[in-house]
């Protein structure tokens, strides 16, 4: 919990260190609205902070800052796998919160601080308990090969979620970075039959509602 706490509060310090001196803020983000919103609402109140919020997907931002390098319009982007960031470094400050210190290894940048994680999430398969028995549910990524779940995997495009990117960095990573990675997703893509979800959020709304027997998340 601690460490939570201390990834809240870099977060905080990053906005209202970016904030304060105008007194509004352009917010990139990708989070789900449902929870993240109210956390924007009260940084908003607490430091009397207006908050112009863009909420997309995370390579679309990207894509938004990239193309806006010259005239930024953005302050803060808030969302991602670390690894979005790598592409677009050159387009963030360095910063380095008090609180970095509090944070375990791997969760910020430790040579430039260009990036603070705000949690940390294991990448991991679910199914509609609807539609699968507990004793035929996949346990393992090479499970998602068996025919009977083409068009059943429910995943969201990862030029667009970075949350999928991250879900298909870790499978390259637990299969080889070299060769077996990249062949497991040739045997996997076909799996989906040709649906790409547009958004994270959708993946497990696709499970929830019985569209999909498992999602990727």
């Amino acid at each position: 919990m601690k460490k939570i706490v201390a990834l809240l509060l870099a977060l905080i310090m990053v906005l209202a260190a970016s904030a304060m001196a105008e007194g509004s803020l352009v917010l990139y983000y990708s989070h789900a609205s449902d929870w993240s919103d109210p956390i924007i609402q009260a940084f908003a109140e607490k430091y009397d902070v207006q908050v112009e919020m863009v909420g997309l997907g995370t390579g679309e931002l990207i894509s938004r800052m990239q193309a806006e390098k010259a005239n930024p319009q953005g302050d803060i982007l808030w969302g991602g796998v670390a690894e979005s960031y790598i592409p677009i470094a050159d387009l963030l400050e360095s910063y380095k919160s008090t609180e970095v210190d509090a944070l375990q290894a791997g969760a910020y940048d430790a040579e430039e601080y260009k990036w603070h994680a705000f949690d940390i999430e294991p990448m991991v398969m679910i199914y509609s308990t609807a539609l699968v028995d507990e004793a035929d549910a996949p346990t393992s990524w090479a499970d998602l090969l068996d025919e009977k779940w083409v068009g059943q995997i429910a995943s969201a495009d990862p030029l667009k979620s970075s949350s999928a990117f991250g879900v298909t960095m870790g499978i390259v990573a637990a299969y080889g970075y070299e060769e077996g990675g990249y062949e497991f997703l040739e045997k996997f893509v076909p799996q989906l039959d040709g649906k790409v979800l547009s958004s994270s959020s959708g993946t497990f709304k696709g499970v929830s509602d019985k569209e999909y027997a498992i999602g990727l998340t």
